[in-house]
């Protein structure tokens, strides 16, 4: 695996590079993805203080319910060992030469997907980041954001799906400028319907969750 760690204003973020044990996201698919944490959460190896990381979800600890479903099981195992890394060994700040050393060496592959916001507000990185991120030699890529509302944070509607939870919100969402992921109980024919819930697509092989695919996603509710 290759990996960038490195810390902003913004946050702690871990850029990394390897294959996926996902299924989901595709067996054995080589698949960079982006994690996202807050100083407090490093700095006390705390996961629960996720409000400068999270920001709007509603699902998160310190800005919503709790619910996420990186909280459970396997993911969340993961999540906190990588707390824990970035506990023991605290990132630097971002040095735009290793980052482009480690562009480099990703390059040389040929990516399946990058995937934004494995953990976290890919709208941390920035823009500029993840156009560099979008020059390496991938297939599809995916990303969501909550921000969606935020004047901040409007640039990201050119990368990511707005994350909604109603179809007022989509309907918001729209009126903003945004196509959107709606997960719904019961799925309603007012978008394109998730591939993976339908036939169980994977994310590699679908790719369609990012602001370059225009219709909205629907999927059923399964994580909250």
């Amino acid at each position: 695996m290759l990996r960038y760690d490195f810390k902003n204003a913004a946050g702690v973020h871990c850029i990394s590079a390897g294959f996926s044990e996902n299924r989901k996201l595709g067996l054995q698919q080589l698949v960079v993805q982006t994690y996202h944490f807050s100083h407090e959460q490093v700095k006390s190896s705390n996961f629960e203080l996720d409000a400068g990381n999270c920001l709007d979800c509603p699902f998160s600890f310190n800005s919503g319910n709790g619910s996420c479903y990186t909280h459970k099981g396997l993911i969340n195992f993961g999540l906190k060992s990588m707390l824990k890394r970035l506990n023991k060994n605290k990132p630097k700040e971002f040095d735009q030469q290793e980052f482009d050393n480690f562009l480099r060496k990703v390059g040389k592959m040929k990516i399946d997907l990058i995937r934004f916001g494995a953990y976290g507000e890919p709208v941390l990185l920035g823009e500029t980041i993840v156009q560099s991120l979008l020059s390496l030699n991938y297939n599809k890529f995916t990303g969501y954001t909550h921000t969606w509302k935020r004047t901040d944070f409007q640039w990201a509607k050119d990368y990511f799906k707005a994350s909604v939870h109603s179809v007022s919100q989509l309907a918001l969402a729209r009126s903003l400028g945004w196509s959107s992921y709606l997960p719904l109980e019961k799925p309603e024919k007012i978008g394109v319907l998730c591939p993976n819930d339908i036939a169980k697509v994977t994310c590699s092989d679908c790719g369609l969750c990012n602001a370059k695919f225009k219709p909205d996603i629907i999927a059923k509710l399964k994580y909250q």
